[in-house]
């Protein structure tokens, strides 16, 4: 199927053409290549929001047989994705036949260090974004390389006079207010609750799988920690629980270098970790559901 595909023969599928909203039919179509659902969520409210059409795609594979469509003014590529990761799927799409090759594509990663960059340079990789998704950086990466057109709803800031300061006391150690706030305020009261929520069940998972790695006496499995913790870490970021992201890339950074020891001694805390986490987001949701009364 990749063959075909690369020499122009495969039939190309819609990309999740039951997710696309169209605000406006004469903005810009973008193809979102990301796994992860918190990810998909934030990216797609704020692009909606600022006019422009969304196709959700969730692996390279699926990226790939997309962009071949030719429906596409720019594609905005998640690096770590299953079957096909975003830099993979970018070189593939630098020999596809047509001129669907030169459809701009813009990294998505948690990860920001240079070494990453160079990466998706090499890959054929046109701009980088890191996550968690600024607002900001977003539209004006995406003014870079679409003409600007009047869009229908491109303000946040509608949504303002909709947000109130949430209880900084209650939380202050474990949740960034201002970056909470944010959230609400580029993707509304209703957006954010669900991404809140969607981290919350996100944590109990990985309580749960930290908890059975820190009580057994065999040799972890670095692979999918890693992948969990990095799932979770921009997740943490949007809801302003920076505490919790900070611990999540350690874990990271101590999977990547294989070094179990301290590996061992992060996750003797994680009961505590994730607990005084999860509890200070269940505050947040609900003094955020308490205004949408």
């Amino acid at each position: 199927q990749l063959l075909a595909i690369l020499d122009g023969d495969a039939e190309s599928e819609p990309a999740n053409e039951q997710i696309t909203d169209e605000i406006n039919p004469s903005r810009h179509k973008l193809l979102l290549a990301e796994d992860n659902e918190a990810n998909q969520l934030v990216a797609k409210t704020l692009l909606l929001r600022a006019g422009y059409q969304v196709d959700i795609v969730a692996n390279g594979i699926e990226a790939l047989m997309a962009v071949t469509s030719g429906r596409y003014d720019l594609v905005l590529m998640d690096l770590r994705m299953p079957e096909m990761d975003g830099l993979e799927a970018t070189r593939h799409i630098r020999q596809l036949p047509g001129k669907e090759r030169n459809t701009p594509i813009i990294a998505m990663t948690a990860n920001a260090f240079d070494t990453d960059v160079k990466r998706c340079e090499d890959a054929g990789m046109d701009g980088f974004l890191s996550k968690p998704v600024n607002r900001d950086e977003l539209l004006n990466t995406l003014e870079c390389w679409l003409p600007v057109e009047q869009t229908a709803a491109s303000s946040s800031q509608d949504d303002v006079s909709n947000t109130a300061t949430l209880t900084a006391a209650l939380y202050a150690a474990e949740i960034d207010t201002t970056i909470l706030e944010q959230l609400v305020v580029d993707t509304g009261l209703e957006t954010a609750l669900i991404i809140l929520k969607m981290v919350v069940e996100q944590l109990d998972k990985l309580q749960s799988l930290t908890a059975a790695i820190a009580d057994s006496a065999d040799q972890p499995a670095l692979a999918g920690l890693r992948d969990a913790v990095h799932s979770a870490k921009s997740n943490l970021g949007y809801c302003g629980a920076t505490s919790l992201q900070d611990y999540c890339l350690q874990i990271e950074k101590c999977c990547d270098a294989e070094n179990t020891q301290l590996l061992m001694e992060l996750l003797s805390v994680s009961g505590e970790k994730f607990s005084s986490g999860k509890e200070a987001l269940h505050h947040a949701i609900a003094e955020l559901e308490a205004r949408s009364v």
